[in-house]
Formats: structure tokens, sequence, C-alpha cells
């Protein structure tokens, strides 16, 4: 009787079902590796988001609370081309990963996250493989989702940020019933995989198309070399059945 119960209980945490986020996005940057050659990268990617939350029984269906934990992975093709003559040697055209996971526990006014991000990168462009690294992730939100909120953060707040964890700050808005708004500034990960970090400003526009899809597009900026804007293009599904 107690071994069932308990089955029954574990069932029941996850009773609102998962959520599903599917991402593509693709972008060009410049910069330079610490002692070594300025480059440009192209790059593109996919990934994905899996969330599960324990309740879904607020006034709306995005008011989702309890427990929740959150899991994805990315992964980013990278072609990289010299903006000046250097004897220094790039590197190959490489696929780089990056993965997360994170436990949390979300109010209607307030939620919070905590884990961990890992991600590859080269850190000098002489090194014939990429270098993997893990940090701590987190964040926290003030406000309602189905209203105006607000947060902040450390690590990946979408599947493009995997590659590219920094600080962030959040607002976002929801209107018109169904359209929402969000944009983030921050300082986050050179794409080189330098130590160095670099200003981001992302924005994104989505609208539910049924009452379990969300389709979204988003255009992300980041400081590139000698200050340069260089842009990133995404696009996005939400499937919570």
């Amino acid at each position: 009787m107690n071994r069932a119960r308990l089955v029954c209980g574990a069932l029941g945490i996850f009773a609102a079902g998962p959520e599903f986020e599917q991402s593509s996005f693709g972008g060009s940057a410049t910069g330079a590796w610490s002692c070594g050659p300025s480059a440009r990268v192209n790059y593109g990617g996919v990934g994905g988001n899996v969330t599960w939350h324990e309740d879904d029984r607020g006034p709306s269906p995005d008011d989702k609370r309890g427990f929740a934990i959150v899991g994805g992975a990315s992964a980013e093709g990278h072609t990289y081309h010299r903006v000046n003559d250097t004897q220094y040697t790039l590197p190959s055209p490489s696929i780089l990963f990056g993965a997360h996971a994170k436990l949390g526990w979300d109010w209607r006014y307030f939620g919070f996250g905590a884990g961990a991000l890992t991600w590859d990168g080269y850190k000098n462009a002489g090194h014939p493989h990429p270098t993997w690294r893990v940090i701590p992730e987190a964040h926290v939100r003030f406000g309602p989702r189905d209203s105006i909120w607000g947060g902040l953060g450390v690590g990946s707040y979408n599947v493009p940020t995997m590659q590219r964890p920094g600080g962030y700050l959040t607002i976002g808005a929801r209107g018109w019933k169904t359209v929402e708004a969000e944009a983030r500034f921050g300082a986050h990960a050179a794409f080189f995989g330098s130590d160095d970090a670099a200003a981001r400003f992302d924005f994104s526009l989505s609208d539910a198309v049924t009452p379990i899809v969300r389709m979204g597009a988003g255009l992300a900026i980041s400081q590139g070399r000698d200050g340069d804007a260089d842009p990133e293009a995404q696009l996005f599904v939400r499937f919570a059945p």
C-alpha cells in the first residue's frame, strides 16, 4: 500500500505534463582569442528545452506553479574566417554542444531555479579540440507570466545562449490576450571560447497559434570586434500538450 502511494504521488508531481521548446538560430560574429588571431565566425544551430511543472491550475495556461524541472541541449555549427592577415591557424569547421539542467519552484508572483550548464569551445585558436566547461546556472522571476514580469539570471536563458552564457536582466509582457514580448540585456561569453565577456541584447516576440502551440521569432545583437554589432536571428516553437 505504501509503495503504491509513493508511485502515485511521484506521478502526481508532474500532473501538468511537459512543455517542449524547439529553437533554430544563426548569425555571424567577430572577435579575437587572447594572444591569438582575430576572426569572424558564421554559426547556426538547433536545440530544445523540456520543462515539467508540478501544477498548471493557475488562472491562465502560462501560470504554472510548484516544483519545476528544466533540461535542454544545443548543437551549433561554426566556420571560422580571418579578418586580417595572420600567421595563426584557425580551428577547422566544427560542431559545438551545450546542455543544462535546473530545479526550481514557481509561484504566481515569484519563481526561481538553479542548476548547472556545460558547453564546449576553443579557448585557443591553435587547440586541436574544443574544451568543455561547467558553470552554475540560476534565475529569479518577479511578476506573473500572464501580465508583466522581470528577472535576473546567470547562465543561459534560451537555446542560443547555451554556447554563450552570462549574466542578464529580463523584462517581459503579455498583451492582446496571447502576444508575448520579452527583452534581455547582459554580459555574455565571447563567441570564441575565451574568458572575455561581451554585451548582448535579445528581443523576442511570440503568439499562441493554438491553445497548445506558441510560435515566435527573435533578434539578438552582440558586441563584436572593435565594437561591431553582430546580429543573430532566432525562430522557436513551444508545445504544451
